[in-house]
């Protein structure tokens, strides 16, 4: 099902203030409905409405129950703005002004009544009474494939001409964005958590004071005479990374590395131990996980964003030094790069651009970071990787709380208790591989 795209003519037309196109939940649209074709009836209704709807398709989809949900139901959220003679002379036009305020729930009205089987084919109960339910979902688009999920809003304006002698009809629609619920000020604890990766190195690069020169030609000779193996240097690349990600917040989004030394050697092996790593690159994607769900079946798919930091981090570009210590600061990475992430303007596509997690009847959107760390020691590139469940918030607001739909209290104490290390191949670390640290 395509999504409603607008419809403005000289017979209706639709203009908003400030041609402003995006809402917040509790906002109020505030516009005026245009008529710029001449016409004389003795009775004219001008009409304006609010529709919202989340739809969702799968290959085979034939039943629109739950595939089409009504967040906001036009019937129920229409204003009369005008109701009269009218008379619009040639190379003239005439203006209704018109407000209306955007729900901050779903009305249960809009949504059909809970039948036995239903709970398996929604992520949230139907309603049995018309008590309130969840807050209204923010505008989304995203399509795999055959499966689609969509959530849009937008405005209707409608004229009706009754008269024997002139009567009709005309309508204009004109989509708008509903942006989330907005959190209240930005936060500052992204909730960071670490994961690490055992490293075994063993190069004759690791000499004492010479940590990443060219071996002399002595040590060379010695290789070749005399060969020996060295005594390996060990250790753990803790990475940490934000377990929480808000959109506009004007802070950096944390993302922290550092070596640690195995406490096992002994003190001539540490005297081995270079002082830094070379970072190579970091690399930051945002998996979009979008699930669906109606009478029909359930479908999931990912969208990817890329958060640009491979560039930003090359070492081809700039050079980033990793500390080999316990008792030193990490490389705050995503502070060096001044790492954020913007909710991307609100234009007539939300397709491509990250948007924060929401649930609502049919839909489900959650997220992950998959990062990747490449670094070089002793002339060897290693790296560390893997995937974690995020949360992607919304943007912050004014800094006053929603008083209708208070948010969870996402600031907590940071926890800086570390995992014990993960022990594997230096191909890197899987999902499995992370421990989250509350």
């Amino acid at each position: 099902m395509p999504s409603t795209s607008k419809k403005l003519s000289p017979d209706l037309h639709i203009v908003l203030e400030g041609g402003q196109r995006a809402y917040a939940p509790g906002e109020t649209v505030i516009g005026r409905v245009e008529r710029r074709y001449p016409v004389t009836c003795p009775l004219a209704i001008v009409t304006v409405s609010l529709y919202g709807r989340a739809t969702t398709i799968a290959p085979g989809t034939k039943s629109d129950d739950l595939g089409q949900l009504k967040l906001i139901d036009g019937d129920l959220n229409t204003h009369e703005v005008f109701q009269g003679p009218l008379h619009i002379p040639k190379r003239e036009s005439q203006e209704w002004p018109f407000v209306i305020e955007i729900p901050t729930h779903i009305d249960p009205r809009s949504l059909p009544r809970q039948a036995t089987g239903d709970e398996e084919w929604t992520f949230l109960p139907l309603p049995r009474d018309q008590g309130i339910l969840g807050t209204l979902p923010p505008s989304f688009e995203g399509s795999s494939y055959l499966s689609y999920a969509h959530v849009e809003y937008w405005v209707q304006a409608t004229l009706n001409l009754l008269g024997q002698a002139h009567s009709g009809r005309a309508t204009a629609l004109l989509p708008i964005l509903v942006s989330p619920l907005h959190l209240g000020p930005p936060i500052t604890d992204m909730g960071l958590q670490f994961a690490s990766k055992l490293h075994h190195v063993n190069s004759f690069h690791l000499s004492p004071a010479r940590p990443n020169n060219p071996l002399s030609t002595s040590d060379k000779f010695k290789r070749i005479f005399k060969p020996r193996t060295p005594v390996p240097f060990t250790f753990d690349m803790e990475v940490g990374f934000p377990s929480r990600i808000q959109l506009d917040n004007p802070n950096p989004i944390p993302f922290q590395l550092r070596a640690i030394p195995k406490e096992t050697e002994s003190d001539s092996d540490t005297r081995r131990m270079p002082e830094t790593l070379k970072l190579k690159t970091v690399d930051l994607i945002v998996a979009t996980h979008v699930h669906t769900r109606n009478k029909d079946g359930s479908e999931s798919w990912t969208l990817k964003t890329n958060l640009q930091t491979e560039r930003a981090t090359s070492s081809q570009y700039n050079q980033y030094e990793i500390p080999i210590a316990k008792d030193q600061p990490p490389l705050d990475i995503g502070r060096e790069i001044n790492l954020k992430v913007k909710l991307e303007p609100a234009d007539d596509s939300y397709k491509t651009y990250l948007r924060p997690m929401f649930e609502t009847y049919n839909i489900r959107i959650s997220h992950s970071l998959r990062w990747s760390v490449r670094y070089e020691i002793a002339g060897k590139v290693l790296e560390a990787e893997a995937s974690q469940a995020i949360q992607v918030l919304p943007p912050s607001g004014d800094g006053q709380e929603n008083p209708a739909a208070p948010p969870p209290s996402y600031e907590t104490s940071q926890s800086m208790t570390r995992p014990p290390h993960y022990d594997g191949s230096d191909s890197g670390i899987t999902r499995e591989d992370i421990k989250v640290v509350k």
